[in-house]
């Protein structure tokens, strides 16, 4: 006999610093080891950036004074923003289908010029 083993990947998914997206509502959740590399603050602001001409580069700046307002939702107290605007347009500049639920892995290293950090869009493509 060969076994053929079937597991989620929802294990696997969140064992680097990401961000996931929701289409359905529009949500931005942040994963733990995300929240702890970066320092994210529940009520703090987060704000994200599309590069004009490398549409498929998008970056966010944390703990900063405007963007978006960091909440905590759910019994897992999960930290996330809720914009539909931006999941849908990281979602179309990037292509991503219909069914696909995406989990964009972020950098932590600082990139000190503009004081962001990068979302690693290459695995999405």
């Amino acid at each position: 006999m060969e076994l053929k083993e079937f597991t989620s990947n929802r294990v696997s998914r969140f064992t680097q610093p990401s961000i996931s997206l929701y289409r359905s509502n529009g949500e931005v959740r942040f994963s733990p080891q995300l929240v702890e590399k970066l320092n994210i603050q529940p009520d703090s602001w987060i704000q994200f950036f599309q590069d004009v001409y490398n549409p498929n580069d998008w970056y966010m700046k944390v703990n900063c004074s405007r963007g978006f307002k960091i909440t905590v939702k759910g019994n897992d107290k999960r930290l996330s923003i809720t914009s539909k605007a931006l999941v849908m347009a990281i979602i179309s500049s990037l292509n991503i289908k219909p069914e696909f639920k995406p989990v964009i892995p972020v950098s932590t290293e600082r990139d000190l010029t503009n004081d962001t950090y990068a979302l690693i869009t290459s695995t999405m493509r």
